[in-house]
């Protein structure tokens, strides 16, 4: 599951992320998946007390998964996620917005070991519109996903140098 948006004191999931955790706890019950999130901590909140998947897991749990595993990526990114689900679980489905589902698909193409993979997976998405900051970012994001990792990288900090400090990109 893809996503993260944290309430504002920075210590729970916030309200855009319940609405994929909602339909992540809605596949599994149509599917019998576990359930896996992966996102660790964000630069972004120096005050988050635990990474973000724990946080993830915690609601799904409350709220009736029954099967959750969890992971940490070693950067707070959508390729993190995703190179860490392929790493570990290597296949099944990727729950998040449509919009942010179309460049995970790009960068899953960058994930090493991953020949083929994006095509083997199932990419579940939940509709949303996007708010004005992704309507902004998403199409940057996306010119990015088309790049190499290192180049990835190296214009992540580029921009965070000359325009936005914001890490999680």
């Amino acid at each position: 599951m893809l996503g993260r948006d944290l309430n504002h004191d920075q210590t729970d999931v916030g309200p855009e992320v319940i609405e994929l955790l909602q339909a992540g706890i809605k596949h599994q019950r149509k599917t019998g998946d576990t359930l896996v999130v992966a996102p660790g901590y964000s630069p972004d909140f120096p005050h988050q007390p635990r990474p973000y998947s724990a946080m993830m897991a915690d609601w799904l749990r409350a709220n009736g998964a029954t099967k959750v595993y969890e992971l940490v990526s070693d950067h707070f990114s959508t390729f993190g996620e995703l190179e860490i689900f392929c790493e570990t679980y290597g296949g099944g489905s990727v729950i998040g917005f449509d919009w942010h589902l179309k460049r995970a698909k790009m960068l899953a193409e960058h994930v090493p070991g991953s020949h083929h993979w994006p095509t083997y997976l199932k990419w579940e998405p939940v509709y949303k519109p996007m708010n004005t900051f992704d309507r902004i970012m998403e199409p940057l994001k996306r010119l990015n996903a088309r790049l190499p990792p290192t180049w990835q990288r190296r214009l992540v900090r580029l921009f965070k140098l000359l325009v936005s400090r914001r890490t999680s990109y």
